[in-house]
């Protein structure tokens, strides 16, 4: 498990507004942070199956406390790894897991050029091919995605306005971009 350093939680907090977020996990390769309903997810490198495992137990615990709707953000950084079979299949559960209280889901993928296109053209079309019992969108940058998912964070209540989450969201991804054992 990652602990922020100094610069990091200061950087985070520094651009903190009135969206906190609580981390919930932070591996090596994976973050997950929630504020309110809205959950985000940050991923980079390799990730295994145990992992996989690991996070899906602690959405699962904070699932528990926190039961009803909610909105969540996956952002994938780019990186030379790939997943193997096990992996995908694993992968593909976690994405399915807790669907059931989904209101919407956006997936960001920053890999530039082609293959950032064709990354996100391969996931789109497998999302038509197995629609989500939600709205879904795959976008190519964060300010996109958090466009399409405000209005379903405002019907949930609660939640800041979208230059606020913009902000918030900005320095979560940027001290996970620049982690220590980023790549």
């Amino acid at each position: 498990m990652i602990v922020m350093t100094t610069s990091m939680a200061s950087e985070v907090s520094s651009n903190r507004t009135s969206a906190q977020f609580e981390w919930l996990a932070q591996l090596p390769s994976a973050w997950t942070c929630v504020s309110g309903r809205f959950g985000v997810h940050f991923f980079q490198g390799e990730l295994s199956v145990s992992d996989m495992d690991r996070l899906e137990a602690v959405g699962e615990r904070w699932q528990r406390g926190n039961k009803g709707p909610r909105v969540e953000m996956v952002v994938i950084l780019p990186s030379r790894a790939r997943l193997s079979g096990d992996e995908r299949q694993r992968m593909s559960r976690l994405m399915r897991h807790g669907e059931a209280d989904r209101v919407a889901a956006a997936t960001v993928i920053l890999a530039d050029g082609v293959s950032g296109s064709l990354q996100r053209s391969l996931l789109t079309g497998l999302l038509l091919v197995t629609p989500a019992p939600h709205p879904v969108k795959v976008c190519g940058k964060l300010d996109e995605a958090l466009l399409f998912l405000s209005p379903y964070l405002q019907k949930l209540g609660g939640q800041p306005n979208l230059g606020e989450l913009v902000s918030a969201v900005n320095a979560l991804y940027a001290a996970f971009r620049d982690r220590p054992t980023a790549g």
